[in-house]
Parts: C-alpha cells; sequence; structure tokens
C-alpha cells in the first residue's frame, strides 16, 4: 500500500511544491522497489498514486502517452488547471472498460486514488488536487486542495495507512501558517523502521516543482547510502542532484564548510566564483548560495580532487619507475 503526501513549502522563498511517497509494493510479497511518483509528460506537473498497482500503472500510462500527447495540451497555453477534469474523464472512461474481474471492481477503484499538482501560470500559484473515485458516480473526480490556515496538504493513502493520523500529526508538528519540510519528516517517522509487516516502508521518493515549472527529483539517504527513486547508487552512478537526510530533514550538500586556502589551486576562469563562495582570503562557505550554486561549487572540486588524485598517481608512477632503473 502507499501513503504519498504533497504539499507547498511556503516556508522559504521562492515556494515550492513538493511531493513524497514510500516505495512498498505488495503481490510479489515485500518490494520495496514501487515507483509512485511520476514526472508527466506536461512541463511542471507530478502525479503520484495509492492502490492497485495494475490499475494504476495502466491509467498513468495511458495519461501521458494518450491524453498529454495532444498538442492541447502541449501548447504553452494550457495551464495545469486545463489537465484536471480531463485527466479524471480519462481515468474513468478506462476504468469503466474493465470487464471480467474477480472481484469487487467498485470497491478496487475506490481504493485507487491519486495527487496531481503542478505550477499554474495563469493564477502564478501552485495548484494541488486529490483525484478519488466516487463510488456514487462512478467515476474519477478531481477535487481542488484548498489552503487551510495557509497552509496547502494533502496526505493520501488506504485506511490501513492512515492518511488522517499523518495529517493529525502534521498538524500538531506544524500548527502555523508556514510549512517546510515537516510532512517529510511525518512519512519519514513511519518508513524508517521498515518492518516488513508495515504496510509502508522503502526509501522514500521525493521531487519539487518550482515556480519556473522545473521538476527536481531529490535523493535520499536511506540506510546511510544515497537512493534516487527508491533505488541505492553506487558511487560511480551518483548524479548530480540534491541528497536530503531524512531523520535530521537536512540538505547533505557534501560541500566543505571552510576552505581557507582555496588561493592556493588554481581555479582559472572559476575563481571568482570560488571568492563568492569562500570569501577572497579563505573562509566559511557563504550561507547564501542558492542550489545551482551548491551543485556548480560541487562539480569544480570534484573536478579539482581528480585532477589532484590523477597528478599524484603520476608522480608516484614517475618515482617507482626511477626506482626500477636504479635496481637494474
Amino acid at each position: 500500500m502507499t501513503l504519498c503526501v504533497a504539499w507547498v513549502r511556503n516556508a522559504i522563498e521562492p515556494h515550492e511544491l513538493f511531493f513524497a511517497t514510500d516505495s512498498r509494493l505488495r503481490g510479489l510479497g515485500v518490494w520495496d522497489s514501487g515507483i509512485k511518483l511520476f514526472e508527466l509528460k506536461r512541463a511542471g506537473c507530478l502525479i503520484a498514486f495509492h492502490g492497485g498497482t495494475e490499475l494504476a500503472y495502466t491509467l498513468l500510462n495511458h495519461l501521458n502517452h494518450n491524453l498529454l500527447a495532444r498538442d492541447e495540451f502541449q501548447s504553452s497555453h494550457c495551464d495545469v488547471h486545463d489537465l484536471a477534469l480531463p485527466l479524471a474523464s480519462l481515468f474513468s472512461e478506462l476504468a469503466s472498460g474493465i470487464a471480467d474481474y474477480p472481484g469487487n471492481i467498485e470497491e478496487d477503484k475506490g481504493g485507487t486514488g491519486f495527487l496531481f499538482g503542478g505550477w499554474s501560470w495563469r493564477q502564478a500559484a501552485f495548484a494541488l488536487w486529490r483525484v478519488d473515485y466516487d463510488l456514487a458516480r462512478r467515476c474519477y473526480q478531481p477535487d481542488p486542495v484548498a489552503p487551510h490556515v495557509g497552509r496547502v496538504f494533502s496526505f493520501i493513502g488506504g485506511v490501513e495507512d492512515k492518511p488522517g493520523e499523518a495529517a493529525s500529526e502534521l498538524n500538531s508538528l506544524a500548527p502555523g501558517p508556514k510549512l517546510d519540510l515537516e510532512p517529510l519528516s511525518v512519512l519519514s517517522r513511519r518508513v524508517l523502521p521498515n518492518q516488513p509487516q508495515s504496510s509502508v516502508g522503502g526509501p522514500v521518493q521525493l521531487a519539487r516543482i518550482h515556480r519556473s515549472g522545473i521538476v527536481e527529483f531529490l535523493g535520499v539517504l536511506w540506510n546511510g547510502r544515497p537512493n534516487l527513486r527508491c533505488r541505492e547508487l553506487s558511487a560511480g552512478e551518483m548524479p548530480e542532484v540534491q541528497l536530503l537526510d531524512l531523520q535530521t530533514g537536512e540538505e547533505v550538500s557534501g560541500l566543505p564548510q571552510r576552505f581557507a586556502n582555496w588561493q592556493a589551486y588554481d581555479f582559472g576562469a572559476d575563481a571568482q566564483f570560488l571568492e563568492r563562495c569562500f570569501g577572497q582570503n579563505g573562509g566559511a562557505l557563504a550561507g547564501d548560495l542558492q542550489p545551482e550554486e551548491r551543485r556548480k561549487l560541487a562539480r569544480i572540486l570534484r573536478q579539482t580532487a581528480y585532477t589532484d588524485f590523477l597528478r599524484r598517481l603520476e608522480v608516484v608512477g614517475t618515482e617507482v619507475s626511477s626506482a626500477e632503473h636504479e635496481n637494474e
């Protein structure tokens, strides 16, 4: 089953729309490798699901490769608000075609729902919907998530996943009008123990949408190892993504907090940028670096360290070669 949350992070400027979900699938036993958070083929949109995987995956594939492939939804004039009702109508149409089902199909449709949202250029704000199956109308309905005490958030999941309890915990943890990463903490507390008997578990899948409409998937530290979209990454696979520590809720930059002698290295055209980061005479890392600046600094330092490593290898190789010649 699934516990998923989406919220507007309004404790910082500019605001961001976050989505987070667990990764546990049941059917082939306990399998913590289920992709449950998807970027849509429409700029600035994310969707997550809970419930029947086979039903949800089929609906999402049709959404991406059928509905959103149409020219009117790929147009820059299309707003995220223009997608909610067609999305629900497509899901209703497809789900109505299921025949010869070995069970109560209406119950299973009712147990499968979605969180959908993105940046609205028309309203200059983030928008979020719950898309649930209405048993009385026998169709999926988009229900806008309205602000409550200045906050926009929603948990979804099955009855056994207790989304209501998660929402109550968030209300206690962050009762004011501002939300930062508290919803992620609420979700993380439920998956970090990672008990096989739990209905939710596995690495958290995490993404955010910026006001520019750019979708950014973030990595998480899971059991001390970097994970991206519920898959552990080796050092050779690490992409340039932001990592979050689920236990502390802090961003893991991997950057040095001080670099006193940065001028001792030849940074070439990047020297002015290093001065921006550590000051002219070397010192503490600037606290106002933007995410892209932090990624740029990490790239520069990695390349510098690698270049220095290769230089040291060459020196060692030369010394070994000289020693061998002297022994001949």
